[in-house]
């Protein structure tokens, strides 16, 4: 399926691949806007949407290209617990 954004909608893609278990997952969440807070809190949701414990092990690094929506870098690599 294919969706049209409007020229202020985002969409931010996860994408998991493990060739050991043989899988390759793409997940994509759309947002109304590009700032900083919006790609923090998709971060969050992507980790709901996995659970804690999924997310733990399987995401090991984001990688983003530097752009001004991802200035939140700190406050994405700080944990609750830590």
């Amino acid at each position: 399926m294919h969706a049209s954004l409007r020229p202020t909608q985002y969409a931010m893609t996860f994408r998991m691949v493990h060739s050991a278990v043989r899988y390759d997952v793409t997940i994509v969440i759309y947002s109304e806007s590009k700032e900083a807070v919006d790609m923090y809190n998709n971060i969050l949701l992507f980790e709901s949407i996995l659970g804690t414990e999924l997310f733990e092990k399987e995401v090991e690094v984001l990688l983003t290209d530097r752009g001004s929506e991802f200035t939140m870098a700190e406050e994405i690599e700080k944990r609750e617990d830590g």
